[in-house]
């Protein structure tokens, strides 16, 4: 039982052991050592799980199955799975603010050993591992590295009140205080009463050439809305259920600013930070009709 134990433990152990290691190349951690013992804790547990059900399994699977690597790897799978939807219960989902993949992790450790215990061929069985493990972990920073910004942005949101006055007054919110491109292109736009700034989101890297994404609304969105993020300047003017562009040839990319009505008749807001990351705020609210 032992020898038939050590193997697949040593194998899911080393496979998590690589994935932890190039999960930790990239990204700020707030408590890099509370993440790291947390996580070594869950890897160390489940490659003891997999060298434990691998062993059990063996003379079950190898002798009464038809396709044995078929259902070595579908069971590896789920195994995986059951055991991150455990630990999931367990720490009342407090497991999914742990920055490594925990999910990942465990696929990493089951996956090659339950490969190695029963693919016939050990080259090739190593060879599946391997390819398995570097793909696993290096498709999400990949992704992450190919999509994430290059250039700063600015994007911000802008509640026009119509009033008498044929000027414009220009006022914001705390820590929204506009640039004097924005200033300059409120104005441009001959827009008349109040326009006030009330949320900025300031992205991307600090150094390079600054783009602008500025979004004037007049009401809250009926429906929900997806505008793309302008990869040069531009400017979303709300006119009643459109949306008007300026500079209308203006080209926007992949990322989406997403807005939708509230209850309390306010415009909440959602920005893209990264592609796994979004950030959520409270947009302007305006003032509800009183029923007469």
């Amino acid at each position: 039982m032992y020898s038939k134990f050590r193997r697949p433990f040593l194998v899911a152990l080393f496979g998590e052991a690589l994935i932890v290691t190039i999960a930790s190349l990239g990204g700020k951690r707030t408590n890099p050592w509370e993440v790291f013992r947390i996580t070594t804790i869950w890897a160390t547990a489940f490659a003891v799980l997999t060298g434990t059900t691998v062993a059990l399994a063996h003379s079950f699977i190898a002798n009464r199955v038809l396709r044995p690597r078929f259902t070595s790897l579908s069971l590896s799978i789920s195994l995986a799975g059951a055991c991150y939807f455990l630990a999931l219960v367990l720490t009342g989902g407090y497991i999914l603010n742990v920055q490594y993949p925990l999910f990942i992790v465990f696929l990493s450790g089951s996956v090659p050993a339950f490969v190695d215990a029963f693919w016939p061929s050990k080259s090739i069985a190593a060879a599946v591992s391997i390819l398995v493990i570097l793909t696993i972990g290096f498709s999400g920073p990949a992704l992450l590295w190919i999509t994430k910004r290059r250039q700063p942005v600015r994007i911000t949101f802008v509640k026009l009140t119509p009033q008498a006055s044929p000027d414009l007054k220009i006022t914001w919110q705390p820590d929204s205080e506009p640039d004097e491109f924005e200033r300059a292109q409120l104005r441009d736009l001959g827009l008349h009463g109040e326009a006030r700034m009330t949320r900025v989101y300031d992205l991307g890297p600090h150094v390079g050439t600054l783009s602008h994404t500025m979004i004037v609304l007049t009401r809250p969105p009926v429906q929900e809305v997806h505008l793309g993020e302008g990869k040069g300047n531009l400017v979303y003017l709300q006119r009643d259920s459109t949306w008007q562009k300026v500079p209308p040839d203006a080209s926007v990319s992949w990322r989406k600013i997403e807005m939708y009505q509230t209850s309390s008749n306010c415009a909440a807001v959602q920005v893209w930070y990264r592609l796994d990351e979004q950030s959520g705020a409270g947009g302007p609210c305006w003032d509800v009709p009183s029923a007469h």
